[in-house]
């Protein structure tokens, strides 16, 4: 990833987490800040769309395709850090 795509990926996750930061718990909120601080974009996302999933936030259809979308330009959808069925969910809340 160069470093125009991460500051790209990066921008997209902080204005998804600003959208839910009044809806997502204050751990799952940390979490994700810190792993963004330290370059781990991929960790971030994974943590804060597991937040999402855990509080089933109701994200519109278009916005939750744009987080599938996002999770996948990540690679989520073949490793993942924290879920070993974190795919599974991800496309069962979408």
């Amino acid at each position: 990833m160069t470093k125009e795509e991460y500051f790209l990926y990066e921008k997209e996750v902080n204005e998804l987490l600003s959208s839910v930061r009044d809806s997502i718990s204050t751990d799952v909120l940390d979490g994700v800040e810190h792993y963004l601080k330290h370059g781990e974009i991929e960790m971030a996302f994974e943590l804060f769309c597991l937040g999402v999933i855990d509080k089933n936030i109701n994200f519109s259809q278009d916005k939750k395709n744009k987080i599938k979308d996002l999770a996948e330009r990540l690679g989520l959808h073949k490793e993942t850090v924290f879920e070993d069925t974190f795919w599974e969910k991800l496309k069962a809340y979408v």
